[in-house]
């Protein structure tokens, strides 16, 4: 059930002891659990692009397909940064494309971001992501997806782990980024001590 703090100015309580903070200060608790001691873990982001880092109002293209939007691949920098010891692996289509596979890293050395490894293509996306999780004994991390379509995520018992974007809503937006934050933190909450309601 939600609450809400005295003000009643919130749409959901974050509670850390018996104090509600109100969303208003949420930026303030989510600054200093970025600096505690449970924010240094390994987290990953498994990563689409079409839908997340373009969206249908995307100019530039890149072997007749649309290509990426400068200000996604911001937005995504100041999340994995924001997070330390996070990584990404790869879940596109762009995995098969050298020349756009490439296209991506060089955009990403911009921001300092590097593509740490690949799902396995021939799989469903989901069956992927949970064999990959399994195989490198991951299980137990912190992760979040990033991706505009479900696949086989209901299947594979991930959409609690789903930030779902949007070709034609924008692609990644600073909403979604509010989400992946909540979720890290709701993730470690047994190590941090902080609800979310």
């Amino acid at each position: 059930m939600k609450t809400f703090c005295d003000c009643r100015c919130c749409k959901y309580s974050v509670i850390i002891g018996n104090t509600h903070v109100c969303e208003k200060m949420w930026g303030y608790v989510l600054d200093d659990f970025l600096h505690s001691k449970y924010a240094k873990c390994n987290r990953i982001v498994f990563l689409d692009v079409d839908g997340v880092l373009n969206c249908v109002s995307t100019k530039e293209t890149i072997n007749g397909f649309v290509g990426l939007d400068e200000s996604k691949i911001e937005l995504l920098s100041k999340f994995i940064k924001n997070w330390e010891d996070t990584y990404i692996v790869l879940i596109s289509t762009w995995i098969d494309d050298k020349k756009m596979l490439t296209h991506l890293e060089d955009r990403f050395k911009k921001y300092d971001l590097k593509i740490h490894d690949y799902i396995d293509r021939k799989k469903s996306r989901g069956e992927a992501i949970c064999d990959y999780l399994q195989n490198n004994q991951l299980e137990n991390n912190f992760y979040v997806i990033f991706d505009d379509e479900l696949f086989d995520y209901k299947k594979m018992n991930l959409t609690k782990h789903l930030v779902q974007t949007g070709y034609y809503g924008n692609g990644l937006t600073n909403k979604h980024i509010k989400k992946a934050d909540n979720m890290f933190v709701n993730f470690m909450n047994k190590k941090g001590g902080l609800e979310l309601l």
